[in-house]
């Protein structure tokens, strides 16, 4: 999905939208239904499959499970068909993360397994890293440690070589953490105290707040279990105080419920039923049942615990009624995992009809038929994918737009045929380029190419833009009607940088077509390079 693609407008709703999701704004329902509507009238799948994640995402950060499953299944279809691989994943891993905060642990291992699969075929590593963590976490919390082992260890492995990211010493602590509760969970103590240590000589400096919070909340829990129970205290007294006026995230809720749970057992009560006022908050606010029954369960055990039968009886009551709606809210889940399982073979089993039927088109549908080069169907299959060689192996990606100088007055004073003409004698050079450099040329619609340089210095990059403004203006093609030289010139806007997670391909384009206007603005038969920029929300 080429987002400059896209008039100025629909890329202003798309912006609106990733800005306000999940903040319930009308301008974000807005956006989506004027998106919709765009994408309608031009038959446009990926806008679809754009648009529905972004209201699956929204829906799941307003805790609406209805609406979460709904527009999942209607986004994903239009994902699989247009190979919108990382909406695809991030889908399923949203449809984990609700369906294990629901208590269903196979559906989410299910979901997760999925979307793990989509990220490995298709190169997104930074989302399998999150989805290895989350399926990592749930092993943890139904106490399968040597499985949830082997998934932090894989995160590890992704996010090692990831040392340029912004959470890079976060991330790498709260797997640390994880592999040391796994340690600990299995007896393996000296273990756990090797990645405790670890994490305090290495990282725990440069953590944020959340971060160190965790850490300390672990390190009280490995003091008790070594029989340090006054440096451990203190690690409680830390957290205790380091948290008041504190708000808690539903993405924290499972490491603090079992930090409260350890409270109750060390009859660290003052402490215990400061981390339940927190809890609590977090409980009432989400209405997730299944994080309710839980801290119902851990509230009956206090109450059973210091003795106080009534507000104890009082809870049972209010338990069971918990347990009542997640029957309900069960059933819901169920059906809504078979309709999502459904919708995608439908899709899939269409999709290989559709392939096969169509392969010999689709080759036709990737050459533009007036210059010979790749067209912009083909560009978006190709860009995508040396992104992906260029992020994974950390290498240059240098993206050109060019346009030929006052190709309207050329069109309107020589006729059509001849400005025909002039763009195949364009494309003709710009194919030279693809011969004697190695790079990738594609019309772009009209009279505007797209190149992309890849694994190239910026000395490289340079020097094929000249060689291309030194070969059109050897070609002499007349243009008396041009206000810049009486020749056929064009004007180039090169982007140029290493990819990182921040940027994707139309982050390129985006700044690419800055530049070229910039250019423009200043003189005509020139050319200009800049840094990416991520485009603006």
């Amino acid at each position: 999905m080429v987002y400059s693609d896209y008039p100025e407008t629909v890329r202003q709703y798309m912006d609106e939208i990733d800005r306000t999701c999940g903040t319930d704004d009308e301008s974000f329902v807005k956006s989506c239904k004027l998106i919709q509507d765009y994408a309608g009238r031009n038959s446009d799948d990926h806008l679809f499959g754009f648009v529905y994640f972004y209201l699956a995402k929204n829906a799941y950060l307003q805790n609406d499970i209805g609406d979460l499953f709904k527009y999942c299944v209607i986004g994903m279809e239009y994902q699989e068909k247009c190979a919108q691989w990382e909406y695809m994943a991030l889908s399923y891993n949203l449809l984990g993360i609700t369906s294990a905060n629901q208590g269903n642990s196979l559906f989410a291992i299910d979901y997760y397994i999925n979307g793990r699969k989509v990220c490995e075929e298709h190169g997104l590593d930074m989302d399998a890293f999150v989805i290895s963590m989350n399926i990592g976490n749930l092993y943890m919390r139904v106490e399968s440690y040597d499985q949830a082992e082997e998934f932090f260890q894989e995160s590890l492995e992704i996010i090692s070589s990831r040392t340029d990211e912004a959470d890079y010493n976060a991330h790498l602590a709260t797997i640390y953490v994880n592999l040391a509760i796994c340690a600990m969970n299995k007896q393996n103590i000296r273990i756990a105290d090797e990645y405790l240590n670890y994490i305090l000589q290495r990282l725990y400096r440069q953590l944020p707040p959340l971060s160190k919070i965790n850490v300390k909340c672990f390190q009280a829990m490995l003091y008790y279990a070594q029989g340090k129970k006054e440096l451990g205290d203190i690690l409680i007294d830390e957290v205790t105080k380091d948290t008041r006026n504190f708000s808690l995230i539903l993405e924290m809720y499972d490491d603090f419920y079992n930090y409260a749970s350890f409270l109750l057992d060390v009859d660290r009560e003052d402490a215990f039923l400061h981390m339940m006022d927190l809890l609590s908050h977090l409980v009432n606010d989400t209405q997730i049942n299944y994080i309710n029954r839980q801290f119902l369960s851990l509230v009956i055990k206090y109450y059973k615990k210091i003795g106080n039968q009534e507000a104890y009886l009082n809870v049972c009551a209010e338990h069971f009624e918990v347990m009542s709606r997640m029957e309900k809210e069960d059933n819901y889940v169920v059906a809504s995992v078979i309709n999502v399982r459904a919708s995608l073979e439908d899709t899939r089993r269409h999709s290989a009809q559709v392939e096969i039927e169509n392969e010999e088109l689709q080759k036709k549908s990737e050459t533009d038929a007036l210059t010979g080069l790749p067209n912009r169907f083909s560009l978006n299959k190709y860009a995508e994918s040396i992104f992906q060689h260029c992020y994974v192996n950390k290498t240059p990606l240098a993206v050109e737009i060019l346009d030929i100088d006052y190709f309207k007055q050329f069109n309107d004073n020589y006729g059509h045929q001849a400005g025909d003409m002039c763009i195949k004698t364009v494309a003709d050079i710009l194919a030279g380029l693809v011969d004697d450099f190695g790079v990738y040329v594609a019309r772009y619609g009209g009279d505007e190419f797209i190149i992309l340089y890849h694994d190239k210095t910026e000395s490289d990059v340079l020097y094929i833009a000249s060689e291309l403004k030194r070969r059109m203006t050897d070609k002499k093609l007349k243009h008396e009607y041009s206000l810049a030289v009486p020749y056929v010139t064009v004007s180039q806007g090169i982007c140029y940088a290493v990819p990182s997670m921040k940027n994707k391909i139309w982050d390129y384009l985006y700044s690419a077509d800055k530049i070229l206007y910039n250019v423009k603005k200043r003189s005509r038969n020139d050319f200009g390079m800049g840094e990416v920029e991520l485009m603006e929300h």
